[in-house]
């Protein structure tokens, strides 16, 4: 029982550690980057292909008159995929001179463990589709 209960007592401090560095990762995302949203829902993996992602954006928004009204609507995973939905619509030359960097970097996503940045695959566990890396995987306790 005692066990049990310290096994408990342990996945909540590293669950708490998880929370707490994904909080200050996200701030620090979006202060340095204000043109995303206020959340982002991605797990910590993920974070390094984003700031990439959004310092490329940076550099090809650089000067532009269109700069300050470039906004990012939601980031997230969706079948293992990260999705990154803009405020841009495909009549405008922002579109094109940002889609195909943006495709890029969602495409690469799927080789990318979402939640420790190092490579992985697409696997399904209970209808939803994430990557992982093995160690990952096996840390769940659930191979597929």
């Amino acid at each position: 029982m005692l066990k049990s209960v310290m096994d408990t007592f342990n996945l909540l401090v590293d669950c708490r550690k998880e929370i707490i560095m994904r909080v200050k990762m996200m701030d620090e995302l979006v202060k340095r980057f204000p043109f995303l949203p206020g959340y982002l829902e991605i797990q910590n993996g993920w974070y390094k292909l984003l700031y990439d992602l959004c310092e490329n954006i940076e550099i090809k928004l650089n000067g532009k008159k269109y700069k300050n009204l470039f906004k990012v609507e939601q980031v997230k995973q969706k079948y293992g995929q990260l999705r990154f939905y803009t405020n841009i619509c495909e009549n405008n030359n922002m579109y094109n001179n940002l889609v195909e960097l943006i495709e890029n970097f969602e495409e690469r996503s799927l080789g990318i463990c979402e939640f420790c940045g190092e490579n992985g695959k697409t696997i399904w566990e209970n209808r939803w589709a994430y990557v992982k890396c093995e160690k990952c995987q096996n840390k769940e306790g659930k191979t597929k």
